[in-house]
């Protein structure tokens, strides 16, 4: 079993990705979250795009393996909810990028009023849609990071 990197230790992109042959996976990607999550932070300004594609697919990925799209959609998390589809396709992810994109299709306008279990009822198929994808996210992110590297500078 590999290794869980638990913190962010002023790595760089380059040395964290090195980390993947002994490493799990998304524990790698939750680290590049914290050092980003930091540099935006001590920056005082928004994640780029290309940035947002990891707190997303990783915010993403955790709310609906552990509520489904609804729980992402209620929680914090859902400041991701724009770059949901396009952080998919960034990482080349098309089965999870379709059922994504069916959730934000099927959603009416005033899903916002809909009482939990109303929301849940509605979305569990597309739940398990994303659940049968097959897809690594935790692979194909970390992939993304390493041919976007000169866009992902962390701090020190």
């Amino acid at each position: 079993m590999a290794e869980w990197l638990t913190e962010y230790g002023g790595q760089s992109v380059g040395e964290l990705l090195n980390l993947r042959t002994t490493h799990d996976e998304e524990s790698i990607a939750n680290v590049i979250y914290e050092a980003l999550d930091r540099k935006v932070y001590e920056a005082g300004r928004d994640y780029t795009t290309i940035e947002a594609t990891v707190p997303t697919v990783i915010e993403l990925d955790r709310e609906v393996k552990n509520g489904g799209f609804s729980q992402f959609l209620r929680n914090y998390s859902s400041r991701f909810s724009d770059y949901v589809v396009g952080s998919l396709a960034n990482i080349d992810c098309p089965k999870s990028e379709m059922a994504a994109k069916s959730v934000f299709e099927a959603l009416p306008a005033d899903w916002k009023s809909l009482e939990r279990v109303e929301l849940e009822d509605l979305l569990d198929p597309y739940d398990q849609l994303f659940f049968q994808t097959g897809e690594n996210l935790y692979d194909a992110l970390l992939s993304f990071v390493d041919k976007n590297r000169k866009n992902f500078s962390l701090p020190k």
